[in-house]
């Protein structure tokens, strides 16, 4: 018998979605959800508003906007909004309202599962916004299954305190009940179960596949940036941010000695959400000869950008999984990062330079030894050949994990206590 499983997800990539932003989040949710449909029937319901419902392959995508939700408004659930509105402190009016449309956006979810049966509810990620879709669940007696795609409350910058009690809530309804989750990485497992003291066996490792195109050339790069030629070129992935940290690579850069910042070009693959501080370091810097702000890349024009860089930087604050270390990977393109991120602990040695310290004068060491080693190119691909997208199917022991073992059944008023409603 096939499994109907229903996905909710905070945002998901859309072939035909005119957004300027897609994440590594929105891309590796909208890949496990493909390759599950090979073996399930995969709905998937988008907690953020898009306004039609559509197929992708084998997924079906089902969108609301806040116009819809509005049918489930009751005079008798007044109690329930103001808790919910109240919740996080200080926040705006519209903080408020869109507090409320989870709960709604939980109703909404509670009418599908009523209406198509499905034996499992996968929820990807355990922000707020996540945990109140739970109670769907929940309310319908299915087993739920939360999957953290990084963790918020353990020292990453701008994230609400109500997304990092979220987490904090969910892990310890994890510890106490019958009850199992999944992770992307080894790292994100240990920091939970360490500091929750949780029984390991209820936190299952699946990491991510990586899936670039690896037919794709450089002639566009090259082109566009003719100065390339002859200089050693370093790559940094993501969203410019605090998180991402990019700051302190230029900061590093900066102290490297002249001839070597001379001969050696950044990319910034990534839309800019500093408010425009790289860009004016950079500037004020002089550095505009040696830094390439790209903006927000797709997975196409990425892919030829890592066709002609040498190096891959990852200064990230805190990082769950680590993309871009495994992407650069397969193109046999050595990492400088921090000792101290989870993501690393399921990536091989030979595919990194490891910093213990995390001062601008360490990052200028690392990247002059990072330029100075002998890396060996196949041996870094071999190392990341195992994140292929079989690697998903392991999902479906965890489903069969817990429909066998009856586990993941909360009552919605455990589940309403544990995230404070």
């Amino acid at each position: 018998m096939i499994m109907r499983i229903l996905f909710v997800a905070s945002s998901v990539f859309i072939p035909e979605d005119k957004r300027k932003t897609v994440t590594g989040y929105d891309y590796i949710v909208a890949e496990i959800a493909q390759k599950l449909s090979e073996k399930c029937d995969i709905d998937l319901y988008l907690l953020r508003p898009y306004p039609r419902s559509l197929n992708v392959n084998r997924v079906s995508i089902i969108g609301h906007d806040y116009k819809s939700l509005l049918k489930y408004f009751r005079f008798r659930d007044l109690g329930e909004y103001l808790k919910i509105a109240l919740k996080g402190g200080k926040q705006s009016v519209k903080a408020r309202l869109k507090n409320i449309s989870y709960f709604l956006t939980m109703r909404d979810i509670e009418r599908l599962i009523h209406k198509n049966k499905y034996d499992i509810v996968h929820i990807h990620g355990v922000t707020f916004m996540c945990s109140v879709a739970s109670v769907a669940a929940a309310r319908c007696n299915v087993p739920f299954l939360f999957t953290m795609h990084g963790l918020v409350s353990y020292g990453i910058p701008n994230i609400s305190q109500l997304n990092k009690d979220s987490e904090q809530s969910v892990l310890n309804m994890v510890r106490d009940n019958n009850f199992v989750i999944t992770t992307v990485s080894t790292g994100t497992k240990m920091v939970p179960c360490e500091d929750k003291k949780i029984d390991p066996n209820k936190v299952v490792v699946i990491n991510n596949a990586v899936k670039i195109d690896d037919a794709i050339d450089a002639t566009d790069w090259k082109e566009k940036y003719p100065q390339i030629h002859g200089k050693r070129l370093i790559i940094s992935v993501g969203s410019l941010s605090p998180g991402k940290n990019q700051m302190q690579l230029l900061r590093a850069f900066n102290l490297l000695p002249e001839e070597v910042k001379s001969n050696t070009m950044v990319f910034f693959a990534g839309q800019d959400l500093t408010g425009g501080e790289v860009a004016n370091y950079v500037e004020s810097h002089h550095l505009q000869d040696n830094v390439v702000i790209c903006g927000f890349l797709t997975k196409k024009e990425l892919a030829g950008l890592y066709h002609i860089v040498d190096f891959n930087v990852l200064l990230s604050i805190a990082e769950g999984f680590g993309l871009s270390m495994i992407e650069a990977a397969k193109y046999g393109i050595p990492t400088l990062t921090f000792s101290d991120l989870d993501a690393i602990k399921d990536l091989s040695p030979e595919s990194m330079l490891l910093l213990n310290e995390r001062t601008d004068e360490a990052v200028a060491e690392g990247l002059l030894k990072l330029f100075n080693l002998k890396w060996d190119k196949e041996r870094i691909i071999k190392s990341v050949n195992r994140f292929n997208e079989d690697i998903y199917y392991q999902y479906l022991d965890v489903y069969r994990r817990i429909l066998d073992n009856k586990t993941n059944l909360i009552k919605p008023e455990v589940v309403l206590k544990a995230i404070g409603l």
